[in-house]
């Protein structure tokens, strides 16, 4: 978590920290402030062609894989396992976050955030599940941009 608050700090990206108990459910979160704030993260693999994703949506949206798969222009996609998230983003289940891009070097994860959180308020863990951290969404995108991850914005009110 000091590593992420050290980057924005860095970067000059004004946030709110809140510490709370362990949170392994997004629905945990919405007695959290900034309730509309809470973002799902899902992260994503392509079944057959070793393409990952990670999708971070509106916390009440529902994945539409098929709209995604569209979007990503993928095969067809699934829940990446327990061990990837791991291997890949050295998160455990339940510490899903945009910040684990940060711990993938080799930029093998593609990141979209969906376009509903322009101009927003978003609240994502600081890659520990007792912490949220709410920030720009826009200012989370540049910043992990500017790292090197591969971003992109979700567009397109039929992705829900």
């Amino acid at each position: 978590m000091d590593e992420i608050l050290s980057l924005l700090h860095q970067n000059s990206i004004s946030y709110e920290l809140v510490q709370h108990p362990a949170l392994y459910h997004m629905e945990e979160g919405l007695s959290l402030p900034h309730p509309e704030a809470v973002a799902k993260n899902l992260f994503l693999k392509e079944r057959k062609g070793g393409r990952y994703f990670l999708v971070t949506l509106p916390r009440n949206a529902k994945a539409d894989f098929q709209r995604l798969r569209e979007l990503f222009s993928s095969g067809p996609l699934t829940m990446a396992s327990p061990e990837e998230l791991k291997e890949i983003l050295g998160l455990g289940l339940g510490s899903v976050t945009p910040f684990g891009l940060l711990s993938d070097p080799q930029h093998r994860v593609e990141w979209g955030l969906d376009s509903w959180f322009r101009g927003k308020l978003i609240g994502v863990h600081p890659n520990i599940n007792t912490a949220t951290v709410y920030l720009a969404a826009d200012g989370l995108f540049r910043l992990l941009e500017k790292q090197g991850c591969r971003c992109c914005w979700l567009e397109g009110k039929n992705l829900k």
